[in-house]
């Protein structure tokens, strides 16, 4: 069954850290488009979509003087809906119906947006000076609120689709009413008014076509109450009233049969709300005090089976382990109350649901549940900077190329042989990459067989590397990958000051990614999920080298291309496991320098060697997937640093027929490892 209208998540939710994150990427110093309101300090949920992928509300920049509507999605990021201050307060089912306000320097105004038609404001009920839009049926097309006349008495109103404006009027000897909600079929509003008896407060009503506004009723003689929502068919009605005998405000669930019925208090707490309701009628959500814990505000679901018990409680009874009371307030559920969403005490929004299956049993492969994750509870700041993390996987696969390429690759010149002769060499590296937030270490190994032709080497090298990278909370992304390469040398013109050398490199890479994804959920626990999948690459060079007679200054320039793949693969195990699209890569760079060398015996030189680096790609690929059972998402292009240089010093010390060499590396911070150590040990036959 499809959502039935808005899921509202009011007041404070923080929906502001959806995905603040830095990406740990070995091979880009960089962060993702990580869907954050630009400039925004504070963000505000007001209400979500049937399935969880659409959320709109607020944004309040320092910049500006005022807050902004916006509508986020997991797979676009923040969208402005207007350049003025407003808000929006209420979402349609499928998400593409969004209503709410926009507040002038003298009045207020009700809109409606979609993206065919934008921001359209919504008539003004005659008499009246301003208005404002606070709920929407499934389907977008009854909207509801209040206007205000010029005295500031409030009227419950219902739009159309066309924008058409009509009073909802008030309880019987009332002058005021508000509208806050309507059911999903779009037939049944609630909210509060006045009425003769209500005295200074105001009671919740039920309004339809036929009937009009009614009132829902009393709890226990209740002086004050306000209905907030209602079931798909408007069946069922929650919200909260003053109890007669307590005069504690406490949260109920009307029906037509049995009237207004408390839902009750937490451990003896002396307040409960109720907020939402599943499409059923079943599932109710909200906040209530809990008396167990000082009278501490906690996030509250209520079926009549397990009568009102905290989010984390009906977790902790699907089987999932929770190791702290995290929630405050409950503001939205999903059609059939398997996913309840709000905030917890520290200002974040979470999300918490029961497996598929409704148990919360791992009892599925790998530690996962049999029809899918296992129940849980987590935040979308802590979600949003795990999934980041994770996305770093694809630049790791790019940067083993390019260390391959140009690691155990560097100084082509030094593993020439003389004509007729072959060359066996055994190389490696082996260093830290750690610019930035990039926390890893590379290693690398090759073997390599050449033979001169007489005008043409060609050289075979079969190596293996390895890259780890520490992500978030000492998670890990792990590819370990073998490759080839074939180059061939030779000199592109000779004279008496010195020759001119070509060296072209052709390289291909296949080999495993071990990633595990570590995050915070179930209230402060280290949850982890984890996937194995292919990475493939290939690398082309090509570099020009003039080598000066009688000189140990080598200039040479070069144009490499990479590109690298990780296949797409869907983690497993934990609460809240992922599914990463394919992920492919590119870099394209250029490099420049000098290679020199400089005897200081007959058998010992030191060499070293200067370089610039410039990449012609400012960002990558997109990185894409999706929570199983939640939504996709988007996390955005990496960004990459465009130049950076390249310093090394070694030495170079003949050992009877072969020769060995050691050099360090460093670079400046860009795309590629910080430092490393490369030996090369070769012998010519």
């Amino acid at each position: 069954m499809s959502r039935p209208a808005s899921r509202r998540l009011k007041h404070t939710t923080a929906v502001a850290a959806v995905i603040t994150g830095l990406a740990a990427s070995p091979a880009a110093a960089q962060e993702l488009d990580i869907l954050l309101a630009d400039g925004a300090f504070e963000t505000v949920g007001a209400a979500v979509s049937a399935d969880g992928t659409v959320v709109v509300g607020q944004s309040v920049a320092s910049s500006i003087e005022g807050p902004r509507a916006f509508r986020w999605t997991w797979d676009g990021g923040f969208e402005p809906l207007a350049d003025v201050n407003s808000t929006a307060t209420a979402i349609s089912a499928d998400g593409a119906v969004i209503v709410g306000s926009i507040t002038g320097s003298d009045a207020t105004r009700a809109f409606r947006w979609t993206q065919a038609d934008g921001l359209v404001e919504l008539d003004l009920l005659d008499g009246s000076v301003s208005a404002a839009a606070l709920g929407v049926s499934g389907s977008g097309a009854v909207i509801v609120g209040r206007a205000l006349d010029a005295g500031n008495l409030s009227t419950a109103v219902r739009w159309s689709a066309d924008g058409a404006v009509e009073s909802l009027g008030v309880l019987d000897g009332g002058n005021r009413s508000t509208a806050f909600g309507v059911s999903g079929d779009g037939n049944v509003i609630v909210g509060e008014s006045s009425s003769a008896t209500s005295g200074p407060w105001t009671e919740a009503f039920r309004w339809t076509e036929a009937a009009g506004m009614v009132a829902l009723g009393k709890l226990n003689n209740s002086d004050r109450s306000q209905a907030r929502a209602a079931s798909w068919d408007g069946g069922v009605i929650v919200g909260w009233a003053a109890d007669g005998a307590t005069q504690l405000q406490t949260a109920f669930r009307w029906t037509e049969d049995d009237g207004m019925e408390s839902l009750g208090m937490l451990s003896g707490g002396n307040l409960s709300l109720a907020y939402d309701v599943s499409d059923d009628g079943l599932v109710i959500v909200g906040t209530a005090a809990d008396g167990e814990e000082n009278n501490t505000r906690r996030a509250f679901r209520w079926t009549e089976e397990s009568g009102m018990q905290t989010v984390e409680d009906w977790l902790r009874d699907a089987g999932a382990e929770i190791a702290a009371n995290v929630t405050r307030n409950a503001y939205g559920v999903n059609a059939d109350g398997t996913v309840v969403v709000g905030d917890t005490h520290d200002d974040q929004m979470f999300i918490a649901r029961l497996s598929s299956n409704g148990d919360g049993d791992d009892d599925g492969p790998d530690g996962g549940d049999d029809d899918g994750p296992p129940a849980g509870l987590i935040t979308i700041d802590d979600l949003g900077q795990s999934l980041t993390s994770a996305g770093s996987g694809n630049s790791l696969a790019v940067s083993g190329m390019g260390l391959f390429l140009n690691g155990a690759g560097s100084r082509p010149l030094d593993r020439r042989a003389s004509a007729g002769r072959s060359l066996g060499w055994i190389s490696g590296d082996w260093g830290r990459d750690d610019h930035g937030v990039r926390d890893g270490e590379i290693q690398l190994g090759e073997l390599g067989l050449s033979h001169n032709f007489g005008g043409l080497q060609l050289n075979a090298m079969l190596g293996r590397s390895r890259l780890d990278q520490n992500t978030l909370l000492d998670g890990r992304t792990r590819i370990d990958a073998g490759y080839v390469k074939l180059e061939a040398l030779a000199p592109l013109h000779r004279t008496d000051s010195g020759a001119l050398w070509l060296a072209v490199t052709g390289a291909g890479l296949w080999g495993e990614a071990d990633l595990y994804r570590n995050y915070v959920a179930n209230g402060g626990l280290i949850d982890s999920s984890r996937a194995l999948t292919d990475v493939e690459g290939y690398g082309v060079r090509a570099r020009v080298q003039w080598e000066p007679a009688g000189s140990g200054v080598s200039p040479y320039g070069e144009l490499s291309f990479a590109r690298a793949c990780l296949d797409a693969y869907a983690e497993t195990g934990g609460a809240f496991p992922a599914a990463f699209d394919r992920l492919c890569d590119e870099a394209t760079e250029a490099r420049y320098g000098l290679d020199m060398t400089i005897p200081l015996t007959d058998g010992l030189r030191l060499i070293s060697t200067v370089e610039g680096v410039h990449r012609f790609e400012d960002g990558g690929a997109d990185v894409t997937g999706q929570v199983i059972g939640l939504g996709g998402f988007d996390l955005g292009q990496a960004r990459y640093r465009q130049d950076w240089l390249r310093g090394g010093a070694g030495f170079e010390l003949d050992l009877g027929g072969s020769t060995l060499s050691v050099m360090g590396n460093g670079t400046t911070r860009g795309e590629s490892a910080a430092v490393w150590i490369a030996a090369h040990w070769r012998v010519a036959f």
